[in-house]
């Protein structure tokens, strides 16, 4: 039980802040952590006092439907210096990015009198998020106060010569009581530098796990760090094996090689992808000694799939064919909000119909389905979709650089 009670503000914050971001991004645009450090400005009437954040376009503003925000942004009672804050209007994609100055504050003035919501972060403190509606005609104070969180460092080395690793990806592990396998965090990742030093910051109290991943070593995780207060902290000093690799060739059906090309190998709890050299070529490590699938994958082509390749074996070659694309459309009595279509095919190894293709669609015009880079062959079409389900299942025969058409699939609403 007191696992469970230290995971509600971890998850409750892991969850507002994956809401405030995913929220803009399935419109099409808004924060994330990956953008850059200056200000992108998207509410059209809201602007900043400092150089480096964006001005809006001047044009006429009543300063009855507009205020002012003044942040300011602490720890422990001490300004934050170069906080980032993000600030989305509620409601719509609009947003806009700036920092806080020397003394932790930053005044925007002109926004519109409506709700926002912030998200407040620097790599040094917890993220934090807080909502505040603008009062026209006046200066609204936000104070935050960020808490500084635990920290995990410590040195990745390679196990049999001893020597630092740099660049291994290192990145948290939500640990959830009652599930066999931890959430991987990749927003916290940090890399191992030449030194093969490492430290993840502003862990909030809560239970962790640590999971170390480089492109020529097997994973490794750490489990059960529990953080109980914010100067809480732990040193994890691992020594990672070579793993197994995966070498090869991607050309097309002529034998021509293909750059580029998508590669994913896994096995069992380990995992990898790359890209094809100009001249075909691929090599990827960081797997677990056992057989491992793998596959490749390039726009215009049809996806390849090899299975149960023997540990660091001889090389592959991957044998792309040009891809065709299905169009069709669904039959009920009203437009569906989503669906899901699933392409079938009979797959020789293992001498059965297995999924081979699947697309999401929402809100589709007419209900219909379009689906591209499929490689040639025949196969069952079918659907996925809440309340209905399919009268028929109709077959179809992809041939490779053409498109095929005419496909449909009936739906009846369950009883």
């Amino acid at each position: 039980m007191k696992r469970a009670l230290l995971l509600l503000p971890v998850l409750a914050l892991l969850i507002g802040l994956l809401l405030f971001l995913l929220r803009p991004s399935q419109e099409g645009s808004g924060p994330g952590r990956s953008g850059p450090d200056s200000v992108e400005a998207a509410i059209p009437s809201a602007s900043a006092d400092h150089d480096h954040a964006s001005p809006a376009a001047p044009r006429p503003v009543d300063p009855s439907l507009t205020g002012a925000i003044k942040f300011v942004i602490t720890s422990q009672g001490q300004p934050v210096k170069d906080a980032k804050i993000t600030a989305q209007k509620d409601g719509t994609p609009d947003y806009m990015k700036f920092t806080t100055e020397a003394d932790g504050t930053q005044l925007l003035r002109g926004m519109p009198a409506v709700e926002f919501s912030f998200y407040v972060e620097h790599p040094d403190y917890i993220p934090e998020t807080a909502e505040l509606r603008v009062e026209p005609n006046k200066t609204t104070e936000l104070r935050v106060d960020l808490k500084r969180g635990g920290r995990i460092y410590g040195t990745v080395t390679d196990q049999a010569t001893g020597r630092p690793i740099p660049q291994a990806r290192i990145f948290l592990l939500a640990q959830y009581e009652g599930t066999a396998h931890p959430r991987a965090l990749p927003a916290t990742a940090v890399t191992s530098d030449e030194k093969g030093q490492y430290q993840i910051k502003a862990i909030p109290p809560t239970m962790v796990g640590i999971r170390f991943r480089h492109n020529r070593y097997e994973p490794l995780d750490r489990l059960d760090l529990l953080f109980n207060g914010p100067t809480d902290e732990y040193r994890v000093d691992v020594a990672l094996t070579l793993g197994q690799k995966i070498t090869g060739r991607v050309v097309d059906e002529q034998g021509k090689p293909i750059a580029g090309a998508h590669l994913m190998a896994s096995n069992f709890e380990s995992a990898m992808t790359g890209y094809s050299a100009q001249d075909g070529t691929f090599d990827i490590g960081g797997l677990f000694h056992k057989s491992a699938n793998c596959q490749a994958s390039m726009k215009g082509y049809g996806k390849v799939i090899m299975r149960n390749l023997p540990v660091d074996g001889p090389p592959v070659e991957f044998r792309l064919p040009k891809a065709g694309s299905l169009i069709g459309k669904v039959v009920a009595d009203a437009p569906l909000p989503e669906f899901q279509i699933v392409l079938n095919r009979y797959d020789e190894e293992f001498k059965q119909v297995v999924p081979a293709e699947s697309k999401q669609f929402q809100k589709s015009p007419g209900n219909v389905f379009n689906l591209e880079d499929i490689a040639p062959g025949a196969y069952w079409v079918e659907i996925q979709v809440e309340g209905y389900e399919a009268v028929d299942r109709p077959q179809v025969q992809v041939i490779g650089g053409q498109i095929t058409e005419g496909a449909t699939i009936t739906l009846r609403k369950k009883d």
